[in-house]
């Protein structure tokens, strides 16, 4: 019976070297995580005085002088006559311009066609191709604008 005594005595020694083991462990753990805890709110109220000092720097910067608005130099009187041959340079341009576009158009609206056709056509090229197309025939439909506009323009002068 003593040696079962004593035996009972070294277990229940054991099992509580264990237990003050693990309660090491966890309170170290807890003091790790309450000093990474510490360290993490340190860094951000760094960061956070760091993202501060620029805003409030912007603040003190005093406002800016208020600027006169400088009066325009008297104008010569002009006539009232446009430059015919400006605008008909603006006319030509304009042709250039609009039969330069409606290639554009023209390609691009075959390039789209045939890849539409091909089987074999990636869907990437397709949509590539269409993108190309649609950009083409908004570009052509505003040069065809901007020529009705200096032909407009060119021929309004030249009647006067």
């Amino acid at each position: 019976t003593k040696a079962v005594l004593a035996q009972e005595a070294k277990r229940r020694e054991e099992a509580r070297e264990k237990i003050e083991e693990a309660n090491r462990k966890r309170e170290a753990a807890k003091k790790k995580a309450a000093e990474d805890a510490k360290r993490a709110s340190e860094a951000k109220r760094k960061r956070d005085e760091a993202r501060k000092k620029p805003n409030e720097v912007a603040r003190k910067k005093p406002a800016p002088k208020k600027v006169t608005p400088k009066k325009p130099a008297p104008k010569k009187p002009t006539s009232k006559k446009p430059d015919l041959d400006r605008l008909r340079a603006n006319y030509v341009k304009a042709q250039k311009n609009d039969q330069s576009a409606k290639g554009l158009y023209a390609k691009a609206k075959r390039a789209y066609d045939e890849a539409r056709g091909n089987k074999k056509t990636y869907k990437v090229d397709l949509e590539r191709l269409e993108k190309n197309y649609e950009r083409a025939k908004k570009n052509a439909y505003t040069m065809g604008r901007a020529l009705v506009s200096a032909k407009r323009a060119y021929e309004y002068a030249r009647r006067k």
